[in-house]
Order: structure tokens, then C-alpha cells, then sequence
């Protein structure tokens, strides 16, 4: 399972091939992943100029309409180090780690101008698989009103998923680590339950939270995470 909570779009310079004036680039960054960049094309490029070389191996894409995308990474010389092809179903990849990483361009292309809320790009932290199956649950936050006949108006908002994770035998350093990843973010995070298996778990834009009956015994942790999506 992999957590991307250091996403570097959000300390990066960004520009592209075409922008609507009314949907900005600095919307990539914003928290709300309904808060959109929109192109002028149904075929643009952002750039993502992280500022120095880092590490890279997952890029993300939250509430686009592309039906192709195309990322590739650069170094300071501006030579090709890698191309990734983006899956259009579940807008996620993991890859090999590659560093030395100057900048990003992601090419998106739609039959309509395309549009992206959110995109997640780094070196995401890796801690074991859950320990037992994950299913979702759901959350419907619709407002509903009931009288006494029984007639029901419903003001209904779209269901958000939420997932539970079990996570056995840590030792106390990865464990401090989970805490602080817990502990720091101010905004959702993207995080990659089942990374090889995307149908059964697409990767997620969630708020991350600890569940209070984390155990210990002989200086290993068990412990459970809830990942609530957050649009």
C-alpha cells in the first residue's frame, strides 16, 4: 500500500499549454478536488516544475475527464528519463523509482476541452498490504426530511467510499512514521490501497485518520487507518 502525502504539485511551478482564465492552474492545488483547471483544447499539457531533482514513482489524477494521459519526467538537462502511460479508467500508475527528477509534463486528451481537479505527483511512503480484505462503506451525507405520513424528501449528495486497513507487525519506527503521516497533512492525501490491483481499489484522494485500538506486543504495533474519499 502506498501513501503519496507529499505531494509535490502543491510546492511546484505549473504553467500549460492553455488555460481558462475562470479555471485556473493554482485549482490543482487547492484541497477541494472538485475545484478544476480547465483547458482551451481537447488536447493540453501541463508542466510541473518541481524547482530541483527529486524522486519520483506514482503520479495521480483526481475528477478529469481525459481519455488519455501521458506523463513524462525530465531531467536539468531536459533529457527524457522515463514516459508513463496513465490508465484512463483508474488515473493512477506506480513505477519503478526514478530520480533526479527536474519537471513533469502530463498531456491530457478528451473529445472535449479537458479538465483535471487534483494531480498527486512523487515519492509516495510504502507500508505493507492490509492484513485482511478491505471492502468499502459507504457514506451518504444526502439531507433527507420525513414527516409524520412518512413522505420523504431526500436532497441527495453523491455517497462518499471510506475504507478501513488493518496493518500488522510494524515495527516502532514504521509506526512513528504512520503517526506523523497521520498527524501533519492539513489536506487530503492519495493513497494506493491495492497498487497492483487498481479494479478492485482505485487509487484515492481521502483524509487519513488512526483508529484508537492500536495494540502493541514485544515492540510491534498493530494498527487500523480509515481513508474517507474526499471530493
Amino acid at each position: 500500500m502506498r501513501i503519496l502525502d507529499n505531494n509535490l504539485t502543491l510546492s511546484s511551478t505549473l504553467s500549460a499549454t492553455g488555460t481558462n482564465t475562470s479555471y485556473p492552474l493554482a485549482n490543482l492545488k487547492s484541497p477541494f478536488l472538485e475545484e478544476l483547471w480547465k483547458g482551451i483544447d481537447t488536447d493540453e499539457t501541463i508542466t510541473i516544475n518541481f524547482g530541483s531533482n527529486k524522486t519520483i514513482d506514482c503520479v495521480y489524477l483526481g475528477y478529469t475527464n481525459a481519455t488519455a494521459i501521458t506523463v513524462k519526467l525530465y531531467d536539468s538537462n531536459d533529457s527524457l528519463l522515463s514516459t508513463i502511460t496513465v490508465s484512463p479508467v483508474f488515473f493512477g500508475e506506480v513505477f519503478s523509482t526514478i530520480v533526479g527528477v527536474r519537471y513533469a509534463t502530463i498531456r491530457l486528451q478528451s473529445s472535449e476541452i479537458v479538465y483535471c481537479g487534483n494531480i498527486g505527483i512523487g515519492n509516495s511512503y510504502t507500508i505493507t498490504n492490509p492484513a485482511m480484505g478491505v471492502s468499502p462503506k459507504i457514506i451518504d451525507n444526502s439531507v433527507i426530511v420525513t414527516n409524520s405520513k412518512g413522505q420523504t424528501l431526500k436532497n441527495k449528495i453523491p455517497v462518499l467510499r471510506e475504507y478501513e486497513t488493518t496493518h500488522e507487525n510494524m515495527d516502532v519506527n514504521v509506526f512513528n512514521e504512520v503517526i506523523a503521516i497521520v498527524s501533519d497533512n492539513i489536506q487530503p492525501i492519495w493513497v494506493d490501497i491495492y497498487e497492483q490491483a487498481h479494479a478492485k481499489i482505485p487509487p484515492m484522494y481521502a483524509s487519513i485518520s488512526m483508529n484508537n485500538d492500536t495494540s502493541q506486543s514485544w515492540q510491534r504495533y498493530t494498527c487500523k487507518l480509515t481513508f474517507t474519499e474526499a471530493k
